[in-house]
């Protein structure tokens, strides 16, 4: 008895990929679909900190190293507008002379302003209504831009 053979059809070959992938696209979404989820543990854990961007961009980096009263800033320990505001920040003098931005021989940056007493602390808000490093990093850098506006400002005063 001879064996009937039968015969494949023959598909042109634009049809015959066109197929393929869409066959490997369901297969690819089948076997994702079919994996588990993967568990969060202690070491694939990514921790959350108070400096975590809660909207869910990337955390940015310093340009350079950056030092405030002599002491290295922890980068991780930053929000993003601190890094910002440490970024665009310039040597000089801000605010009347109270705050002094000066570069470091390793190219760093040092900012220095008084915060030992209470009373220097008020001084910076009351006079210049800086609460926070964000806002005293940002209005250095104000000043920075536009000097000749600051100094305006100081003799209308006197």
């Amino acid at each position: 008895m001879a064996k009937k053979q039968t015969e494949i059809p023959v598909v042109p070959a634009k049809e015959a990929s066109v197929g393929t992938s869409e066959l490997a696209a369901a297969l690819v979404q089948a076997i994702n679909a079919s994996k588990p989820k993967e568990k969060k543990t202690f070491a694939t854990r990514v921790p959350k900190t108070p400096w975590t961007p809660k909207d869910g961009s990337p955390k940015l980096k310093l340009k350079r190293k950056a030092f405030q009263h002599g002491l290295a800033v922890d980068e991780g320990k930053l929000s993003n507008s601190e890094i910002t505001g440490f970024n665009n920040l310039r040597p000089g003098r801000f605010l009347n002379n109270l705050v002094l931005v000066t570069r470091r021989r390793d190219k760093g940056i040092d900012i220095t302003y008084p915060v030992k007493t209470a009373a220097q602390r008020l001084k910076l808000v009351n006079q210049f209504g800086v609460r926070n490093l964000t806002e005293l990093l940002t209005m250095c850098a104000e000043e920075a831009k536009n000097p000749k506006k600051e100094l305006e400002e100081v003799e209308e005063v006197n």
